[in-house]
This record gives C-alpha cells, structure tokens and sequence, in this order.
C-alpha cells in the first residue's frame, strides 16, 4: 500500500493507494493558503480510520517536492521523510507539475503562480521552469496546448491532489536517492541583519 501526500500549493491531500487492487482506497483534500502543518498529520490518521488500515501496512510514501510555496513543500517532504525513517520504508518523490498534470489526459501546459512575484512555475520543454505569462502564453500557442494550474488568467484552476497522482506515483521506481526540495526561485522570507 502506498500514502501518497501533497502540501505544495493552496492545497493539502493524503491517499492511500492499493497497489495490488490498483485503486484509491481513502483519501482527503482540502484547499486552504496556510494551515498544511496542521491539517496534514490529522488528515493521515483519518486516512487509516476510514480504511481500517494501519501505517505498518504502507510499503512507500509518495509526497510532492516542489515547485511550491517555500514552507508548504517542506512540511510535506519532512512529514513524508520522518514517516518514511520511522517505518523504514522507501520514499519516492514527484514534482507538482507532473502531479497536476495527471488530472486530465489532454497535453496540457501546467502553470503555477509563483508567488507574489508575476511569474509562474510551469512545464517549459525544457522542464519545469520559472516564466512569465508571455513565456506561457507562446508556448500554449506554439504547442496548441491550454493551460491548467493556478493565478493563470484564462487557464483553469487545478491544484495537484494525492487521490488523482496516487496511481502515477505507484508507477515511479525506487531509486534509493534523497527526495530534496525543488526551488526554481529564492525564499521571500531573508534573514535580518543585525548590528
């Protein structure tokens, strides 16, 4: 069995996956801007009551490690890593734009706003990239794509969700290697100086 988590973006979502029976067994989302930290860990132990299932049956974790908000990617990929350690199971990680991407079957462009800063995390063909609405907007017409993701004008609003990416995340092999952050951009919190 497989927890799959995301914590990335305006949105906190747990699965527990079946990789035997091949389906989504439990699951939770919530949309929220802040509050992952808390929301997260009780969401998982709901999971379990309403599968009647117990964490020692998980054989991995799949968890979302960015593109994201600073600290909501973190609380997902350390909640994963200290669940993953504390049961000595594998953790496998996947970007957010290929989670979001698995919520339709067209070729899409994915695009997430990054922030206050006017530019979008989104899938450039060179991998996942930060750009401008200019960057996008060529692309989507150059490849006859639209766009999915969020704060995109004229695209629709989707935020990855564990129940939805959990079976892609059953597909990715274990590598062995660390799941680490991915950050396209610096933090917009700065340590203060003192004199």
């Amino acid at each position: 069995m497989l927890l799959a988590i995301d914590t990335c973006f305006n949105a906190c979502s747990a699965a527990l996956y079946d990789e035997a029976e091949k389906r989504v067994i439990a699951s939770y989302y919530q949309e929220m801007e802040r509050g992952h930290a808390e929301a997260l860990g009780p969401m998982v132990e709901r999971l379990f009551a309403a599968s009647g299932t117990t964490p020692t049956q998980l054989k991995r974790i799949a968890v979302t490690y960015g593109t994201g908000t600073f600290t909501g990617l973190r609380i997902g990929l350390s909640f994963a890593k200290g669940m993953a350690l504390a049961l000595d199971i594998p953790l496998v990680g996947l970007n957010s734009l290929k989670a979001t991407a698995q919520h339709t079957t067209e070729k899409v462009l994915i695009a997430h706003k990054a922030g206050g800063t006017g530019l979008f995390y989104w899938t450039s063909p060179q991998g996942p990239a930060l750009g401008t609405v200019e960057d996008i907007q060529a692309a989507a017409q150059q490849q006859n794509r639209s766009v999915i993701g969020s704060g995109f004008d004229g695209g629709k609003t989707v935020w990855p969700d564990a129940k939805i990416f959990a079976a892609f995340a059953a597909s990715l092999p274990v590598t062995g290697e660390s799941v680490e952050p991915l950050y396209l951009r610096p933090p917009d919190a700065k340590p203060s100086v003192s004199h």
